[in-house]
């Protein structure tokens, strides 16, 4: 599939954006997201979804500050410090045992803009695009794609770019930075 589906009508997709509330730090990055920002995440979430042909998905992403993602890194995962997306996977057992066009994915996804932010700028293009590419990094977690060896990473890295072609963004995790 070259090119992905944007079409909110009758979509097998239950995928929503929540910003969380600016806390009390006026060094931190504006926890603001326009409805067309809103509408790019998703859609780069279901254009993944779309080109690993599943069928049903319930996701849901949250925009937090790095504040915000280093206390869910440190509980979660006992590692001290911000990081840029978190992905936990929700999909029941049953899920499994199916096949994978079969398979509903279900998880909840924490992308930290401050981190975002500062890797768009360095790499020199917008917001909205960092964020995507961590909106469908995560998503590519919950399609069992890893990233832990070399060869895990640049295969994920490359259907990242990928998916971002397809949407007419352009390569992101591959440009060279600024």
């Amino acid at each position: 599939m070259d090119a992905c589906d944007s079409s909110d009508d009758d979509s097998p997709y239950e995928l929503s954006v929540f910003v969380d509330e600016a806390e009390d730090d006026p060094g931190a990055v504006k926890l603001h997201l326009d409805d067309s920002a809103r509408k790019n995440i998703v859609d780069a979430v279901r254009c993944t979804l779309q080109r690993h042909n599943r069928p049903t998905a319930a996701i849901s992403i949250r925009i937090v500050t790095d504040d915000t993602i280093a206390e869910l890194h440190e509980r979660t995962m006992n590692i001290p410090g911000p990081t840029d997306v978190l992905t936990f996977d929700l999909s029941d057992e049953h899920n499994e045992t199916l096949g994978s066009e079969y398979q509903s994915v279900e998880g909840d996804i924490v992308i930290s803009i401050d981190t975002a932010a500062r890797e768009a700028d360095i790499r020199g293009h917008e917001l909205v695009h960092e964020l995507m590419l961590y909106a469908i990094h995560a998503t590519l977690h919950l399609l069992d794609f890893d990233d832990l060896d070399e060869s895990d990473a640049a295969r994920m890295h490359a259907e990242e770019d990928a998916i971002l072609e397809s949407l007419g963004v352009g390569a992101v995790y591959g440009r060279p930075a600024s």
